[in-house]
């Protein structure tokens, strides 16, 4: 949204992960114990809001302090206050963009497809940013739109990929170069740690048909079986043999976070006046880029990198 509007701002966030990741339902109806959080038309993984807004609140109440005036005003008072007025930042589920599995050919690739790129570019008008892209043509089951530089090509012919156990015949084509190229550039880091991953995500980000992305994203999560032992006995705890489900690391997906004007700042931070200030504070926030999403911190799960994309 233009800088010149004081009661709308919003931005995108893309949310990297750089170890496996567990935002937990905390209950199960299948067979995993701990399953991700998913969308229950599509069944495609999610981070719900509310919990990414969490994350974000705790993170920059480390950078900040938690009592610091910027951080009441934006997301809303302490819980003894609860009544005084409410944040002015909202944030939608984190929807996947990029989904990593196994390839014969390139170790692994990403995977994505034209509903997730449609629902994409059509979220991202809530931020006013328009795709420098088209969505590619629906490609049918089995098939693939590849870039030109794909690296997952398993014949001389470079017309099949094989992910999973799965073989596709592939197509090249410009759209997905461009979708590639563009996620490249502003869903990872710009940092020179990331050079590798961002000309791999240019050459290796593979768009499926929706039924083939879907089949994928439920069934090629990671699944770890976890116990808990007796001290004494060094056997297993009555009832704490569990299953556990992890979005795989490299997973890339993309919030939209949408800012009010500050309903009640009261004096609360002076650098906060308009809806735009919101979107500014919050990604100019030094350390706000590095987070942990989900369960299992303390065993290296859920370290994120976050990216910013916003009309200044």
């Amino acid at each position: 949204m233009p800088k010149g509007e004081n009661n709308k701002s919003a931005c995108l966030i893309f949310v990297y992960a750089l170890t496996p990741m567990h935002p937990g339902t905390g209950t199960s109806l299948g067979v995993v114990d701990l399953p991700v959080q998913r969308e229950r038309m599509t069944g495609y993984p999610i981070v719900q809001g509310s919990s990414l807004k969490g994350v974000l609140r705790a993170k920059a109440m480390e950078l900040n302090g938690k009592r610091n005036g910027c951080i009441l005003t934006v997301f809303g008072p302490e819980t003894d206050a609860a009544s005084d007025h409410a944040g002015c930042l909202s944030l939608t589920d984190a929807r996947v963009l990029a989904f990593p599995v196994r390839s014969v050919a390139g170790v692994f690739a990403w995977i994505t497809c034209p509903g997730v790129l449609a629902r994409l570019g059509r979220d991202a008008v809530l931020a006013g940013i328009e795709m420098p892209w088209k969505v590619p043509g629906k490609p049918g089951r089995g098939k693939a739109l590849v870039a030109g530089g794909c690296s997952c090509f398993v014949d001389d012919a470079r017309s099949k990929v094989v992910l999973e156990e799965y073989e596709f015949e592939t197509s090249e084509d410009l759209e997905a170069q461009a979708v590639a190229e563009w996620a490249a550039d502003v869903a990872l880091p710009g940092d020179e740690a990331y050079d590798f991953w961002r000309k791999k995500l240019k050459n290796d980000l593979i768009v499926l048909s929706d039924d083939d992305f879907v089949d994928f994203v439920r069934t090629a999560t990671e699944v770890v079986s976890r116990t808990r032992l007796n001290y004494e006995t060094k056997t297993v705890e009555s009832g704490a043999l569990w299953s556990e489900e992890f979005l795989p690391s490299e997973t890339i997906m993309y919030s939209v976070a949408i800012a009010d004007k500050p309903f009640a700042n009261k004096g609360k931070c002076e650098q906060i006046a308009t809806a735009h200030d919101v979107i500014d504070w919050l990604t100019g926030l030094e350390g706000i880029q590095t987070v942990q999403i989900g369960a299992d911190e303390t065993v290296g799960k859920g370290l994120c990198r976050l990216t910013f994309l916003w009309k200044q």
